[in-house]
């Protein structure tokens, strides 16, 4: 999922994805999980689309569970979806996290099982984080 369709994708490591289909063409209803992905690029570009913040605030709205790992909580923060959610996230956004209204606990993965919401801090607390993203889904 991207800003347009059929686009590739690199990570900081080299990983790629091609989108295959915009944000528009999402239904949150339909959404499941979303997952924000982290690293310091990704989110921070991603926070610039309008209907990417729609997407991931209307899939909260639906029930969604929210994923969001290391920086992805700046999406959640320009979605406007972390207030009174308690989350955790990469050390240097802590006092964004904050300043948007989340209750901040330093865990490696932090689940608020009344938001919906699975936090983690770093990309070494990714298989605990998909877990309890799973646990949620579950419930």
């Amino acid at each position: 999922v991207g800003p347009k369709t059929s686009e590739k994708y690199l990570s900081k490591e080299g990983y790629w994805a091609i989108t295959d289909c915009t944000f528009k063409d999402i239904d949150p209803k339909q959404v499941k999980a979303l997952i924000i992905p982290g690293g310091l690029l990704c989110p921070d570009r991603l926070r610039r689309y309008p209907d990417c913040l729609n997407l991931v605030n209307q899939a909260k709205a639906n029930g969604s569970v929210i994923g969001f790992i290391c920086h992805g909580p700046w999406v959640a923060i320009s979605a406007k979806i972390l207030k009174g959610v308690k989350t955790t996230c990469f050390f240097a956004i802590k006092d964004d996290v904050i300043n948007a209204g989340a209750h901040y606990i330093d865990q490696h993965v932090v689940v608020d099982t009344e938001h919906r919401c699975v936090s983690a801090q770093i990309p070494e607390d990714v298989a605990e984080f998909m877990k309890q993203i799973l646990i949620l889904l579950e419930a």
